[in-house]
């Protein structure tokens, strides 16, 4: 059952979210739950004003940025760089060479993960899901990769 918001409740987040102490604090990158109980209201409460004013919401805890972000990975690269990369491999994964089939809750086409190198920060490239989680938990380390590659080949028939 939806929870329904008191008319005074909701006028009052309205105002508070139109006013520049709130529109500061989001700008400079504080969370809808912070910003709330800043101001004494409940997190849904401050999202719906902000719907109802127009001001879209952002995922938890992340600031508005130009650049792309691929969840799981600190790895923030600017759209320029994402395009040009996924051109040069053809929207496909550099590893295995497929297409991400992975859907969003919304049904939507995940993007490619950005792979970067932990220790210096370079991007490496892009990768499916799959191969991307395959790296993570080898951590990175070629000769895991390689003792696991032996392991299917020697059990495999």
């Amino acid at each position: 059952m939806a929870k329904r918001y008191s008319i005074p409740e909701l006028r009052r987040a309205v105002m508070i979210v139109r006013g520049a102490a709130f529109r500061s604090g989001y700008e400079s990158g504080l969370t809808q739950r912070q910003l709330a109980k800043r101001h004494g209201l409940s997190s849904a409460t401050v999202c719906r004003a902000m719907l109802a004013v127009g001001i879209k919401a952002r995922p938890k805890g992340r600031k508005r940025t130009r650049e792309v972000y691929r969840p799981g990975t600190p790895s923030r690269i600017r759209k320029e760089l994402y395009a040009k990369t996924a051109a040069t491999q053809r929207e496909v994964c550099a590893i295995c060479g497929k297409a991400e089939s992975k859907r969003s809750s919304l049904g939507r086409k995940c993007r490619l993960a950005v792979d970067h190198d932990h220790a210096s920060g370079r991007v490496r490239g892009l990768l499916c899901g799959r191969c991307n989680l395959g790296l993570g938990y080898y951590l990175d380390n070629p000769e895991l990769l390689r003792a696991a590659a032996l392991y299917v080949e020697r059990t495999t028939e």
